[in-house]
């Protein structure tokens, strides 16, 4: 199996606010910042719901994950969150972490399913890496 490749962003300086720079971003209505289609679903429910509704809604619940990812991963993913979460209108760093599995899963639906959607499975995978 080939080593996956990791492109590099293009600019990785941090980004420094100078004095003349208000502290928290001004959004209007307008400049609201755009989602991706893909996005988690709301986490409010509706009030009244029939049974099919119910049952997607269950399998919707957020639940716990633990990964091991490499410190240096883990370190630009809070300092990215960090400095775009209000911008981006992120809930909290887990559902920054949601959003971009969510893009990955639809570049890789796209890439090696034709774009359609990959079903999903409760099933434990394997412990360890891929041998």
């Amino acid at each position: 199996m080939p080593p996956s490749v990791i492109p590099e962003p293009e600019d990785v300086s941090p980004q420094v606010e100078s004095a003349a720079m208000p502290a928290a971003p001004v959004t209007t209505a307008a400049a609201q910042p755009s989602r991706p289609s893909f996005d988690a679903p709301p986490r409010t429910q509706p009030t009244t719901q029939t049974l099919e509704e119910a049952q997607q809604a269950a399998d919707e619940v957020i639940i716990p994950v633990t990964v091991r990812i490499r410190t240096g991963t883990r370190n630009r993913a809070r300092e990215a969150y960090r400095v775009t979460n209000y911008q981006e209108g992120d809930e909290s760093f887990g559902h920054f972490v949601d959003i971009a599995i969510l893009r990955e899963i639809a570049r890789r639906e796209q890439l090696h399913n034709g774009g359609h959607p990959y079903q999903g499975s409760a099933s434990p995978l394997r412990p360890g890496r891929s041998i």
